[in-house]
Parts: C-alpha cells; structure tokens; sequence
C-alpha cells in the first residue's frame, strides 16, 4: 500500500489537517506543536476504522488517496456529532457514519465502487441493504471482491508503539488451537510439504502477523523462518557489535506462555527488562521493518526517542535501505542529526496556521534547492521559526 494523499478535519474541536502528499519515505519536521504527532494519530485512526474497530468518531471526516496491488483509490467518509455520550454502552455506539465513498481512480476516470449516504448504499449497482453505522464499509464488507484489496491494503499499516515494561503472555497453543503460536513450527514453515514455495509461504505468515506485536512476530519467524530471523540478527548486529546473538524466549506460567526478548553479549543472556532502551528501540523498529508485509506503510512517531549518537546514523541507514524495499515510511523527528542524515528532498516541513496543519515539501523552498548540506539544515531551522513566528 501506498498513501498518496490525505486530509482531515476534526469538526467538533475544530482543526483541520489540510491535504498532504506523501512520498515512498517522508520526514515530518518542525517545531513542537506544529501538528506532527497529530497527523500520525489521525493515520492510526483511519486505519483502525477501516479494520473494523470500535472508534468514536465525533464529527470528523477524511479523504484519503493511495494505492494498492497496482490499483489507484480513493476512500472518503464523514461522521455526525455525538449526541449523547453519557448514554453510549459501547464505543460502537459513539460513531454514525453518514456518508462514506469508494472509488477507484484509472488515469483521469473515476469508477464508484461503493457510496454509503443517509438515504442508499450502493456496491457497484447494486443496492445494498442498511448498513451499521457504526462501522466502515471497508470492514463490512472485506470479503466482497472490489473491496478486499482495498481491506487487505490497510492491514499493511504499521504504527510503531515500544513499551519495553510489557511482557506478552497468549494461551498456551495445546489449550487453543486458534493460537498464533505452535511448538511445531513445521505447520507453519510448509517444512513436511514439498510441493508449497517456501517464499510465498513466508510472505503469507508475514501478512497474517502484520498486527501481531513484535515480540509474537520475531518468535513465529524465529521459530519457522531462520533464514529470516537471521536476516534481522544480521542488521541488529551491523548497529551493535558487541551482541553476539538475539533471540525471543518462551517460558510457560501455568496455562500461558510467556515471550520475551533477550540479547547475548559477553556470552551472557541479557533479559528484555535489562536492554537498555536504545538498544530496545532499535530491535522494535528493526522487527517492525523487516518482518513487516511486503508494500507496508510504517508511521514512526519521535523517531530518535531513547536512542543514542552511536547508533542514530546506523538506524538512519537502515531506515533509508528499507525505504527503496518497497516500504513506506512516515516518521517525525526534531534531531538535528536524524534530520540532517535523510535526504532534504524527503523532509515534509509542518506548521500551524491556526487551527489548520499544513505541511509543504521541503523540495518546494526555492533556498534549499542550491544550499550546502549544512546550509540546508540551518535554512531549515530559520524557515520554521518564521513560520511559528506568523502563525
């Protein structure tokens, strides 16, 4: 999936982030309360609702275009006010969705895939019965042909959330055979089947773990793909020359198991709790990127958080690699060195005018277009202290 462009507006509070372009890597810059974390909030909400969670939706509406499987569309929807919070039992019911709009875009046509208003539903041509308010269309009906990829396309949204204090516990697989983890992991590698391609084996785990947290991801992928975990070692270890092995630790608790992280070094087993925070981050971000669908988009919100100056040019790096593999990266940063490491030409320059976000490219400011590197950073740095200044 790729997000090509996308607005928002919050009517009930009254703030708008007027249209972005994205590009395959985007840096969002500028000064604190420009709106940076705003813009990935709002993507985290899009995706939610479109995965068919419960989300109060109190007056807003978006518009958001992007592509998927070689295919261009177009999702809009609004929701009215809620009326009366205090009587909503459930989440579900602090969201009426009165219009909602699918179209898929071929050069300059636009063919109307489904439109969902207060009065009709429509799939195509066909009328569609009444619909719950209370969910998209694109969760309703994931299964129907025209709008699966569309489904299928939002579950390529990666939001990285690192939380080092959690420790993961699931079922025990033997007490649930839904469980996303197996002792045998030969039922998930294909390794007992000859006739099944190992590749495309893999890249269908990967899509099914695509929400799994990251922790459950690496033990799958430990566990059938070595080949693969040995891919993020690789990487890990590139950052961090002292860690002599990585791997996710299972431990049963009565009828659960319990998986965690743990690092190697000095020939001793570091413990998850004990990783110092960097070190932790960069994993996270590591197994979100490597083990993420093929054409993900991975929002990363204060990219340079907890991570220290030997490793943010590696980090940096890797970041820039992911990016030409097919991933599309939205992070935030306000680090001189994170942004001086990614090219200028991907920096998306945020501000607040009011109570609307804009944002412009950075390519899009005559000045930085004939400026040195260091020239670029400090022309940076004055442009959006103007651009406070006014606002």
């Amino acid at each position: 999936m790729r997000i090509k462009k996308f607005r928002y507006s919050n009517h009930k509070e009254n703030w708008h982030i007027e249209p972005i372009e994205f590009d395959d890597l985007n840096l969002l810059v500028g000064v604190s309360g420009a709106g940076k974390t705003t813009i990935i909030q709002a993507l985290k909400l899009l995706s939610r609702v479109a995965k068919g969670r419960s989300v109060p939706l109190d007056e807003i509406d978006w518009c958001i275009d992007f592509s998927h499987d070689g295919n261009n569309y177009q999702w809009e929807l609004k929701s009215a006010a809620i009326k009366d919070k205090l009587s909503a039992a459930k989440k579900s019911e602090l969201t009426n969705i009165t219009f909602e709009r699918v179209v898929k875009i071929d050069l300059d046509k636009q063919v109307e895939i489904l439109i969902r208003s207060q009065e009709k539903s429509k799939l195509g041509d066909s009328i569609l019965p009444k619909l719950k308010r209370s969910e998209s269309v694109i969760a309703l009906l994931a299964e129907e042909k025209t709008i699966a990829p569309i489904s299928q396309g939002f579950d390529r949204f990666v939001f990285n959330e690192i939380i080092q204090e959690r420790i993961l516990s699931i079922p025990e697989p033997s007490n649930n055979n839904d469980s996303q983890v197996s002792d045998d992991s030969s039922t998930v590698s294909g390794d007992n089947h000859d006739d099944v391609d190992f590749e495309v084996k893999e890249k269908e785990v990967l899509a099914f773990l695509a929400e799994a947290p990251p922790v459950l991801k690496a033990y799958t992928i430990q566990e059938a793909f070595p080949d693969k975990f040995n891919e993020l070692k690789f990487n890990y270890q590139n950052v961090f020359d002292t860690v002599e092995d990585i791997r996710v630790k299972k431990q049963r608790l009565q009828d659960k198991l319990v998986l965690t992280f743990e690092i190697k070094e000095e020939e001793n087993w570091v413990p998850q709790r004990r990783i110092s925070s960097g070190m932790y981050r960069t994993l996270i971000y590591m197994v979100e990127a490597i083990f993420a669908p093929e054409k993900s988009v991975i929002c990363i919100d204060d990219f340079e958080n907890s991570l220290g100056i030997n490793c943010m040019s590696d980090i940096t790096d890797f970041v820039l690699d992911q990016s030409l593999e097919e991933m599309q990266f939205i992070i935030t940063s306000h680090h001189p060195y994170i942004i001086n490491n990614i090219p200028w030409e991907n920096w998306q320059i945020v501000s607040r005018d009011g109570n609307k976000i804009k944002v412009r490219k950075a390519t899009s400011i005559t000045e930085l277009h004939t400026a040195s590197s260091l020239d670029k950073f400090t022309l940076l740095i004055d442009f959006l202290e103007f651009e406070d200044s006014v606002a």
